[in-house]
C-alpha cells in the first residue's frame, strides 16, 4: 500500500509539470501543425478547408524567404565563428595564473546574465544617430542601425558581445577538468606551449566545446528580439532574419498558415543543420 501511494504522490507531484508542457509547448505545436495545412481566411482562423502543402510552396517561393534564409545564415555562422574564437581564446587566457582573473572572470560573465531584450535597448541607445556615444567615438557621419552596410554588423556586434562568455565559460569548465597526466608527460619529453596547446589541450577539450557551439547555433538562427527591438528588419531588410520574417507574416500581416508553415521550415531547417554539424563533427551529445 505504502509503495502505491508513493507512486501516486510521484504523479501528483508531477502533475502540474506535465500539465504546464502540455499547454505551453505541445499544444501550440499540435495547433501550428493545423494552421499550417489549413486554407484560412486572413486575419481569421476560419478554416476554407485542407490546404496540403500550398503554404508551405507558397512561403518558398515568396523572395522574402531566400533573402531572409540567406541573412539568417550569415548572421547565425559569423556570430557563431567570431564567438566560438574569443570565447577560447578568453578561456585559455583565464586559465593561467593570472592576478584578480577572478574578478575578471565575473565581469566578462555579466552580458550572459542581461535578457537579449535588455542587451538590445542598450546598444539601441549607444547606437544612436544623435547622442549615441558609439557613434561619436567612432566618427561616423552615418547611423549604424539605418546602414545598409552597417545594421546587421551593428547587430551581430551585440550578439558577440552577449554570448562569447557562454563560450568562454564552457570551454574554462572543460579546461579546469582536464587530467594533468598527459601535460606532465608533454612538458617531460621537452613539448613546447604551442605543441600542448595544439596535440593536447584542444583535442580534449573540443567536444565540449563543440556542444556550446551546437547551443550558439539553435540560439543564434532564432535570434528574435535584437532584431525587433533594435531595427524591425530594416534597412531595406537586410536584418531581416527569419524568426522575424516568420513573426511579420504571421502577426502583422494575419496570414496565419502562411506563418505557421514558416516557423515550422525554420524548425526543420534548423534540425537539419544541427544533425549535418553533428556528423560532420562527429559530434556525440
Amino acid at each position: 500500500m505504502k509503495t502505491k501511494k508513493k507512486e501516486y504522490d510521484i504523479y501528483l507531484f508531477l502533475g502540474p509539470a506535465l500539465f504546464l508542457l502540455l499547454f505551453v509547448g505541445i499544444f501550440p505545436f499540435i495547433f501550428n501543425i493545423y494552421l499550417s495545412f489549413n486554407l484560412l481566411r486572413p486575419g481569421t482562423l476560419v478554416s476554407h478547408g485542407f490546404a496540403g502543402l500550398s503554404n508551405f510552396v507558397s512561403v518558398l517561393k515568396d523572395p522574402d524567404f531566400l533573402n531572409s534564409f540567406r541573412i539568417t545564415m550569415i548572421y547565425m555562422s559569423g556570430c557563431v565563428a567570431i564567438e566560438l574564437i574569443l570565447g577560447v581564446s578568453l578561456a585559455l587566457l583565464l586559465n593561467r595564473e593570472l592576478k584578480g582573473k577572478g574578478i575578471i572572470r565575473t565581469l566578462l560573465l555579466l552580458p550572459v546574465m542581461i535578457a537579449p531584450a535588455v542587451a538590445a535597448y542598450i546598444f539601441l541607445y549607444l547606437y544612436n544617430p544623435i547622442y549615441g556615444v558609439v557613434k561619436y567615438y567612432l566618427r561616423l557621419k552615418r547611423s549604424i542601425l539605418g546602414s545598409i552596410d552597417l545594421a546587421l554588423l551593428g547587430i551581430m556586434f551585440v550578439d558577440v558581445w552577449q554570448w562569447t562568455p557562454f563560450i568562454m565559460l564552457v570551454t574554462l569548465s572543460a579546461l579546469q577538468g582536464l587530467p594533468e597526466t598527459p601535460f606532465e608527460a608533454a612538458l617531460v619529453d621537452g613539448a613546447s606551449s604551442w605543441q600542448i596547446l595544439r596535440y593536447i589541450t584542444l583535442p580534449l577539450i573540443w567536444p565540449i566545446v563543440l556542444i556550446g557551439v551546437l547551443i550558439r547555433i539553435i540560439d543564434a538562427y532564432k535570434v528574435f528580439a535584437y532584431v525587433t527591438i533594435m531595427t524591425e528588419g530594416g534597412p531595406s531588410s537586410t536584418t531581416r532574419l527569419l524568426s522575424y520574417h516568420a513573426h511579420d507574416i504571421m502577426f502583422t500581416n494575419l496570414q496565419w498558415g502562411k506563418g505557421a508553415a514558416l516557423s515550422l521550415i525554420v524548425l526543420f531547417t534548423i534540425i537539419l543543420i544541427c544533425t549535418a554539424y553533428m556528423k560532420f563533427l562527429k559530434v556525440k551529445i
